[in-house]
């Protein structure tokens, strides 16, 4: 069996068990980096220096320590998939080496409050004003922030039970991750702006 054929019998596989957003992250990653370096190759012949080869193919590229990372999980998964359901030997995804991590200065860029008031003002729409104040008070991410409804307003209570994601189209999915669903506690002048972008929207769409 040829390692595209696997892979694409490993993709009707896992289109049933991924969120919308990871299945998509997981296509581009083999499609760009995984499948043009082992096409045409059959799954049953490949070795461990085979994987090798790979990773310093990838090497190659320089990319950052967490995307390594997430190749190494997609190729990993695959690898495993096809020891469940078409025998291939354990010993290759079980071989397959973590990336040597390279040094990575971690930079961490905010903004002061007092640099955001000063972006701030210079917004004169009043959405995009209260998309970027949200943020900056509530610490939300932008598909969060963008899949927020005025229902998830209740009270003095925001709940962040959605994610607006752009890719294969604009739809709204679950949180990244468990620890995304959170209830943001918010003061009143944060509140009244809301309410007041809930009236701007009710007059303006309905």
């Amino acid at each position: 069996m040829s390692f595209e054929e696997a892979y694409n019998e490993f993709l009707k596989y896992v289109s049933k068990r991924h969120k919308k957003q990871g299945l998509v992250a997981l296509t581009s990653n083999f499609n760009s980096k995984i499948i043009p370096f082992f096409k045409g190759k059959n799954i049953y012949e490949l070795s461990k220096i085979d994987l090798l080869n790979w990773q310093n193919y990838i090497y190659e590229f320089n990319f950052k320590n967490s995307y390594n990372d997430r190749l190494l999980i997609n190729l990993r998964s695959f690898l495993k998939f096809c020891h469940n359901y078409y025998d291939l030997s354990d010993n290759l995804y079980l071989s397959l080496e973590p990336f040597v991590k390279k040094s990575e200065e971690n930079n961490f860029d905010f903004y002061t409050l007092q640099e955001f008031n000063r972006f701030i003002k210079f917004i004169d729409n009043e959405v995009y004003k209260q998309f970027f104040t949200f943020m900056f008070f509530c610490g939300t991410r932008p598909g969060e922030t963008f899949g927020l409804r005025f229902c998830d307003l209740e009270d003095d209570i925001v709940h962040v039970r959605h994610t607006l994601t752009t890719k294969g189209g604009r739809t709204l999915d679950s949180p990244k991750n468990k620890t995304s669903y959170r209830d943001i506690k918010i003061d009143n002048l944060l509140k009244k702006d809301l309410l007041k972008l809930k009236k701007y929207y009710y007059g303006k769409y309905k």
